[in-house]
């Protein structure tokens, strides 16, 4: 009987591109030692980049560092236009250069991943990337939009503040947790309260705030200022401790 052998499956081949020759040594040392992936070129610029993505790579990563500017370079755009790119990152840059990392999200770049992140991370952002999903997960995206949605209403008079208002403590210590991407099981451990409590809680403030998922709702907390709890949450199973009368705290 003859069996028809199984195709050898081409790897996946990446262009990296960053400025520091040391740099994408060491990208280069990492993605060539993972199964079934394998580094075509490399490029110093994304100016560069632009002239050899004629030898199509399946995925294009850019270790990007905005040095301060407040638009994202031409050239990334374009990439991103042409290719599926991968930004690496800083979680800083992130934060202090939202409107340029905006822009690329708009222009069609596929994934965001962190330098900070794991190196299994990174590995599944281009395995994602290649087979034509998106490593761009919901609070990345709640960080980003949420900024600029904010700097938009910053000279507006604020509409949403009678909503917010209605929110219970812990209504917003439930936007909170869940801003920072945590799934009802982590924020109901956190608070010390049944998944089906939290579920409870999560429709009163769909309801509250006119938003309809949890990414709208990410995204809500990060423009009107309420990813941060408005008090400590305390470790689940520890119980504050209360202070004797007349007692002093430690430091007062």
């Amino acid at each position: 009987m003859y069996f028809k052998p199984h195709p050898v499956k081409e790897p996946t081949r990446i262009l990296l591109v960053d400025s520091q020759e040391v740099v994408r040594a060491g990208l280069r040392l990492l993605i060539n030692s993972q199964p079934g992936l394998q580094v075509l070129d490399e490029a110093a610029s994304p100016a560069e980049a632009m002239a050899r993505i004629s030898q199509r790579p399946d995925v294009v990563i850019i270790n990007v560092n905005l040095h301060g500017g407040a638009a994202a370079p031409p050239e990334i755009l374009g990439l991103a236009r042409q290719s599926r790119v991968i930004l690496l990152t800083g979680k800083s840059e992130l934060d202090a250069y939202y409107l340029a990392f905006g822009e690329v999200i708009d222009s069609g770049v596929k994934g965001i991943v962190f330098r900070e992140d794991s190196v299994e991370s990174l590995v599944r952002a281009i395995e994602e990337v290649r087979d034509g999903g998106d490593w761009l997960n919901h609070s990345t995206l709640a960080r980003v939009l949420g900024k600029m949605l904010l700097v938009n209403n910053t000279k507006k008079t604020d509409p949403e503040a009678g909503r917010v208002a209605q929110l219970t403590h812990r209504e917003r210590e439930i936007v909170a947790l869940v801003s920072q991407g945590m799934k009802n099981k982590q924020a109901a451990e956190r608070l010390s309260l049944s998944e089906a409590t939290v579920r409870h809680h999560l429709t009163s403030i769909f309801n509250k705030l006119g938003v309809s998922d949890r990414l709208e709702l990410a995204i809500y907390a990060h423009q009107y200022d309420l990813v941060q709890a408005p008090a400590k949450i305390a470790a689940p199973g520890i119980a504050r401790p209360r202070r004797a009368p007349g007692e002093k705290s430690v430091g007062k």
